[in-house]
């Protein structure tokens, strides 16, 4: 795995009862771990810290989504289930712009 690709990954829900696999782009490797920001399929287009995605052949996503470019974690390599597809550099580097504002 490496930067820009998107990930499958089993992702708890935020009250922990349950677990279901999600897409996540990869933001960079960690040793053992991927800084990974979450994709999600609802799309609030007034949502700031959101960039829009469509699907296509490259990023394989089934649906248009939103990268939330405030949801970032860390995920060990072995709860990864796959690689889907990959971004193109140019959203890619949003992302990272995005979080930058974010964080600064």
């Amino acid at each position: 795995m490496k930067k820009r690709d998107i990930i499958l990954m089993n992702a708890p829900f935020t009250d922990l009862s349950e677990k279901k696999i999600r897409p996540a782009l990869v933001l960079a490797q960690l040793q053992d771990d991927l800084l990974i920001c979450f994709i999600g399929s609802k799309i609030d287009k007034s949502a700031p810290h959101d960039i829009l995605i469509k699907s296509d052949a490259d990023n394989k996503l089934r649906v248009d989504s939103a990268i939330k470019c405030n949801k970032l974690f860390t995920l060990h390599y072995s709860l990864i289930k796959g690689v889907l597809g990959t971004v193109p550099p140019k959203i890619y580097d949003a992302v990272i712009q995005k979080i930058v504002r974010i964080i600064r």
